[in-house]
């Protein structure tokens, strides 16, 4: 029933049926808000207002402009929101690969709604599942004043690879990006996420915001390793290079 209710609001959002028929596929699971120009046209699996509440006064301390890395963006509120509030120039990334013909994959989906905030001129999506080594390459070509990673470490596991060591690889390849850190993380689905947890404070992490999703707790754990000596990152977009390597999709990025 929420699934067809999401799908009838969503219906609504594109302001006629023959537009959201023409599309001739089901929504993925919509785990966000959905953000069009501002405002909620399809409400998220998760309240995401108040986890953005609760790490505005980090976001409030980056340099004007920032630059940001959403990874597992999903719906894309959370860049959405700092586009629109912060100005900031956000890269997202997101699975690219399709779940079938007839659903849409939280990639393509994420592209139609980078298009649907046209308006924004500070956004870049990069299409494809990242492995540990991929943000270790990614670290050698860009900087960013702040990476978000919601909810997505737990998902960063190979058939043929032992879960803890890509675990490990993941938490320390992420934390390379940025200064500044945010990472959720569920704290009782099992010993995956136990361990994670477990590295995150060991690294350094500290719990900001805790938020319920039926029986399961979330935690918001904040890294922020800047010292007085750092300067924020150039105002600089993505490079073209990053962009083409890790298969850009979208951008409505402009040199201001």
């Amino acid at each position: 029933m929420r699934r067809v209710c999401q799908l009838l609001l969503y219906i609504m959002s594109c302001g006629s049926l023959l537009t959201a028929w023409s599309q001739q596929k089901e929504l993925p699971e919509i785990y966000q808000d959905v953000l069009i120009r501002n405002q909620v046209t399809i409400p998220g699996e998760r309240s995401c207002s108040d986890r953005f509440q609760a790490i505005q006064e980090v976001l409030n301390s980056l340099p004007n402009q920032f630059k940001s890395l959403d990874i597992g963006a999903s719906q894309g509120y959370f860049s959405f929101r700092m586009a629109e509030d912060y100005g900031a120039r956000c890269t997202m990334i997101e699975d690219g690969y399709p779940n079938s013909n007839t659903i849409w994959s939280t990639g393509d989906y994420l592209h139609h709604l980078c298009q649907e905030n046209s308006h924004l001129s500070n956004l870049c999506l990069l299409q494809r599942q990242f492995t540990p080594h991929q943000f270790a390459e990614l670290a050698q070509l860009e900087r960013f004043d702040v990476v978000i990673a919601f909810s997505v470490i737990h998902h960063m596991r190979r058939n043929n690879q032992e879960p803890f060591t890509i675990f490990d690889q993941a938490i320390e390849n992420i934390l390379s990006l940025a200064p500044v850190v945010i990472v959720e993380n569920p704290i009782n689905t099992g010993e995956h996420t136990q361990y994670i947890r477990k590295k995150l404070l060991e690294k350094g992490g500290r719990v900001i915001y805790t938020s319920p999703r039926g029986t399961l707790v979330y935690e918001i754990i904040l890294f922020d390793r800047r010292d007085q000596n750092d300067s924020p990152v150039q105002l600089s977009n993505l490079s073209p290079t990053t962009y083409k390597k890790f298969n850009g999709t979208y951008s409505s990025i402009r040199e201001r």
